[in-house]
Order: C-alpha cells, then sequence, then structure tokens
C-alpha cells in the first residue's frame, strides 16, 4: 500500500510540473507563483487539516504568494450567516486574513464568481493561479485561457488539466509561428533569387571588360614549337 500510495504521489507531482511547464512556455508563468485562495478553498483547506501556503508550496515546487480579496473574505460572512457552521466559517475567514489583500476595485462586494472573475479578466494578464472548490467558478474560469485551477480532492492538491480554451490558444500561437516562419523563408528565398541575379550581372559585366594578350601564354607556345621541331630531326636521323 506505502508503495501504490508512493507511486500515485510521483504522478500526481509528475502531472502538475508537466501542466506547470505549458503555462510557463506558452503563457509565461513564473515563480514565486500568485495564488488566488478564496473561501470554498480555506474551509476545504480546514476539514482535510491542509496547510494551504506549505502544501501549495510543495505540490507546485516553488515559491507561493498566497494572495485574497476582500469580496471574498465577506463572502465568507455572508455564507456563515446563512448557514449553521460559524466555526468552519470563521476558520476560513482566519485563513484568508493571514494572505496579501489584493485589491479588486469592488465598492460593493460582489461574489466569489464576479470577484475572481474581475481580478483574472479575459486574458489572466497578471499570471494567477486560482484555488477554490467551486464548480461555478471553475467552469467559469475555464473559458479563459491559462488559468491554472488548483483544487483539493481527498485530502491532496491537484492542478486540474489545461482547459480546451489554453489548449486552443497554445495550437493557434503555434501555427502563427508556422505562419511567420514560412514567410521568412519566402523573403530569404526572393532575398537569395535577387542576390544571384547581381551576380550573373557582375560576370557578364566582367566578360565584356577587353583583356590584353599574356606575354607568358606567348612564351609557352613558342618553347613547346621548338620542342616538336628537336624531336622531328631525331627520328629522322634514325
Amino acid at each position: 500500500k506505502e508503495s501504490t500510495h508512493m507511486s500515485l504521489k510521483v504522478k500526481r507531482t509528475k502531472r502538475a510540473k508537466n501542466h506547470l511547464s505549458r503555462y510557463q512556455r506558452v503563457f509565461g508563468f513564473h515563480p514565486p507563483y500568485q495564488v488566488i485562495v478564496d473561501g470554498t478553498f480555506a474551509m476545504s483547506a480546514i476539514t482535510n487539516q491542509v496547510q494551504v501556503w506549505d502544501r501549495l508550496k510543495k505540490y507546485l515546487g516553488a515559491d507561493v504568494v498566497c494572495l485574497t480579496t476582500k469580496c471574498l473574505v465577506r463572502e465568507i460572512d455572508a455564507l456563515s450567516e446563512a448557514v449553521d457552521k460559524g466555526r468552519l466559517f470563521e476558520g476560513a475567514k482566519i485563513i484568508l486574513e493571514t494572505f496579501q489583500t489584493r485589491k479588486c476595485k469592488h465598492k460593493k462586494c460582489v461574489s466569489a464568481l464576479n470577484c475572481v472573475k474581475s481580478m483574472v479578466g479575459p486574458s489572466n494578464a497578471h499570471r494567477y493561479i486560482i484555488a477554490t472548490q467551486d464548480r461555478a467558478v471553475m467552469e467559469e474560469l475555464k473559458t479563459v485561457p491559462g488559468v491554472p485551477i488548483v483544487n483539493i480532492n481527498g485530502g491532496r492538491l491537484f492542478l486540474l488539466n489545461p482547459s480546451k480554451a489554453s489548449k486552443e490558444f497554445q495550437q493557434n500561437q503555434v501555427q502563427r509561428k508556422l505562419n511567420v516562419s514560412g514567410v521568412e523563408e519566402r523573403i530569404l528565398h526572393n532575398l537569395n533569387q535577387r542576390h544571384g541575379l547581381l551576380k550573373d550581372e557582375i560576370k557578364l559585366h566582367k566578360k565584356k571588360k577587353a583583356r590584353g594578350v599574356n606575354p607568358l601564354a606567348m612564351k609557352r607556345g613558342s618553347g613547346g614549337g621548338k620542342k616538336r621541331k628537336s624531336s622531328h630531326r631525331r627520328t629522322n636521323k634514325k
């Protein structure tokens, strides 16, 4: 059982590394990773006894900066009033309040979904990783390319597979590079052709130039004639 557990842990870590390398290569992610943590993730961390910052750092294999917003903290207060789980919500709020509060520009607090969506924007320009258990948030963020999502499942962290939008963005990027390389090839081909034409023109100009008689060639010719005469006399004597 221990060996099976270790092999699963290695696979899970390797999968996370592969996903992160893709986000680094395609979308420019780099350590320290900025992770926005919402209330649902904090509550799941309490239930599963997960130390958020420590586990994220180990799982992602690099330094992380855990972030939250005032909307995410306020939503916990609203939920605690609606549901009779005061201690759980209180613990989640304490966890979020230990993180850096990133300004979300909302004068009035909005839902976690709307707040996280506004933080990410249309392209996730600030390269946020989102730690959430909220299915609605996950589904919404899957429509934006380049948004890594981490959740807790069975007491373990999981970096979800890149979304369809992220894969399509990568494919389009590769296609653009191929198109650019094709244009460069055509430009080089045209330049080579022009360069070749210029060479031919230089050769033609060189051929048109009048050249004088080479005196060395004349000496070689006269010397060769004398040798032939002497050899002819020897054959007659015989």
